[in-house]
């Protein structure tokens, strides 16, 4: 985290949230056995992660994703066993790359799933690295320092839509051209003919944030198409959601020279993707557990609303944090 300066000490008490390396789970040292994949090896696996509390539609998407590995993998004569070893997780790894045009969500989404799968077997050796996010080099990521100061600063400016919209580009990975498939058909797990489809690909959508933005669609009556739409109904345009992020920078007390959508995509990636190295598929529960701790930090919806100077309602935040 960003060290802050004396004329910036209101903002300290943002650092009392627990560092994501807390939730970093052991591994134990592998035995250099043959590991075999099979319908039954995925079966037990699925109800491990299902004995640690995972939301069904994540298990569901595990599965999904060990089925498509063994359904890959080549045959070795051995009944409904398939082998795993490094040469064979290295070509399924390649050709997910190819598959998904490079895009590190999806391609992460499903190594985090086979990597917690080699961490319950104990065989931690195999294990995949993930894709690296295309602008590591290229972008000063969003602080969570920033992020939360942002979410304060919308609330403390009565904007729910814009406190949403940074929350959505913060806690996601969304990319801002995939904005328009946030929909309210996304969000209740639905296709386009209404039957409930799984949909992972582009978007890591928590369940917190879902059922927060399901709240305001409701509230807006917005019953189908995006999410975030302007007054005549349409989708809300890019720089026209930049703009109104930016226009919060001055009382939040930031100091950048642009906004960009990849500033906050590098937010989600250093956060979760951390937490996915290190947990596999449990990385949810534990994500899910640092956004409701910043949820009951800075809450839309905790009965009150922020009016004053910024000061004074700093202020706030920290009697219902002590």
């Amino acid at each position: 985290m960003q060290q802050i300066g004396s004329e910036e000490k209101k903002f300290s008490d943002f650092e009392s949230l627990p560092a994501m390396e807390t939730f970093v789970a052991a591994i134990s040292v592998p035995q250099k056995q043959v590991l075999y994949l099979s319908p039954e090896t995925i079966n037990e696996y699925i109800e491990d992660l299902q004995s640690k509390g995972l939301a069904e539609s994540t298990l569901d998407y595990c599965r999904q994703c060990m089925e498509s590995l063994y359904d890959n993998l080549p045959d070795c004569g051995l009944e409904d066993r398939k082998i795993l070893d490094k040469n064979n997780l290295q070509g399924w790894r390649k050709q997910l790359f190819i598959d998904y045009d490079f895009s590190w969500i999806p391609v992460n989404n499903r190594i985090c799933a086979v990597n917690g799968y080699l961490t319950y077997k104990e065989r931690p050796d195999l294990k995949m690295s993930f894709l690296l996010h295309p602008k590591t080099e290229l972008c000063q990521p969003m602080t969570r320092e920033e992020y939360l100061r942002l979410l304060y600063t919308a609330r403390m400016h009565v904007n729910e839509r814009l406190y949403l919209l940074i929350k959505v580009l913060g806690c996601t990975g969304i990319v801002l051209q995939d904005m328009v498939k946030l929909t309210v058909e996304f969000l209740k797990g639905e296709n386009e003919t209404g039957k409930t489809a799984v949909q992972y690909d582009s978007i890591n959508m928590p369940e917190l944030l879902k059922n927060e933005l399901l709240q305001y669609t409701e509230k807006k009556n917005i019953v189908s198409g995006p999410v975030f739409i302007t007054q005549s109904g349409k989708a809300l345009d890019n720089s026209n959601i930049l703009k109104g992020i930016r226009a919060l920078y001055k009382d939040a007390e930031i100091n950048r020279n642009s906004t960009r959508a990849m500033e906050f995509n590098m937010l989600y990636y250093q956060t979760f993707t951390k937490l996915q190295e290190n947990m596999g598929p449990l990385a949810e529960l534990a994500y899910n557990e640092l956004l409701k701790q910043e949820e009951d930090l800075i809450g839309w919806n905790d009965g009150s609303l922020y009016y004053g100077s910024f000061q004074r309602s700093f202020g706030k935040i920290h009697e219902k944090q002590s």
